[in-house]
């Protein structure tokens, strides 16, 4: 009972918490706007409203991050910039975070790097979605907060499918988003997904070859 008393405290106070800090954000944003709006500055603003993770709050019995489910790594995405283009739209289409920085280069007027492995959002937020040529969004997770959990979580993801590789194990994770959105049936070991999850591994290895080798000039000055 012990056990049981502290850790539904536990998971009540990160309940508190994260609200707490929700209300926080709230309130700051709100005085960005009225700073920039007070200042004219406004009219050609940007504004981004993102977060690095999500966290959970008890789904899957877990709290925090340290995983590749949806609670973890679907996060808040939102442009606002009415100058530029018509607003009160949401995106259903997966994007990768760093997208978010060649369209702000752009907007700025600044040359995106062509090293930069980013693509720029520009096409989504001005209704011409069919020039944002992404297939996949990709995760990696470095240090887990799971026990006996592998030290590198690799995630591949679309609107249709999701797998999650565990350096070092046999075992990983495959959910079919369209009828398991809160992933609670993992079809790693279905023969019949078996296709699926191959060719998944398959592209998930060709994207870490891919920015291993656009990024040798890089990992070369590090040695």
């Amino acid at each position: 009972m012990r056990t049981k008393s502290w850790n539904s405290f536990y998971c009540q106070t990160s309940t508190i918490g994260y609200y707490a800090n929700v209300t926080m954000i709230d309130e700051k944003i709100g005085g960005i706007i009225e700073a920039l709006e007070q200042k004219g500055l406004l009219e050609n603003a940007v504004i981004v409203f993102t977060s690095d993770h999500g966290d959970h709050l008890g789904d899957h019995g877990l709290v925090y991050k340290g995983n590749m489910y949806d609670a973890v790594v679907r996060i808040p995405l939102i442009v606002w910039s009415p100058s530029r283009y018509a607003g009160g739209r949401t995106i259903g289409q997966v994007v990768q975070q760093m997208d978010i920085a060649p369209v702000l280069l752009e907007w700025a007027g600044c040359t995106v790097p062509e090293s930069m492995e980013a693509i720029s959002l520009a096409p989504l937020l001005t209704g011409e979605a069919e020039n944002y040529e992404r297939t996949y969004v990709f995760a990696e997770e470095g240090t887990s907060s799971l026990r006996s959990a592998p030290d590198v979580l690799t995630m591949i993801r679309n609107q249709e499918w999701k797998l999650v590789h565990f350096t070092d194990r046999s075992y990983g994770q495959l959910f079919d988003l369209r009828s398991d959105p809160y992933e609670l049936n993992n079809l790693w070991d279905a023969p019949q997904h078996e296709p699926v999850k191959r060719r998944l591994l398959d592209d998930l290895l060709g994207w870490l070859i891919n920015i291993r080798y656009r990024n040798r000039n890089l990992y070369a000055s590090l040695r």
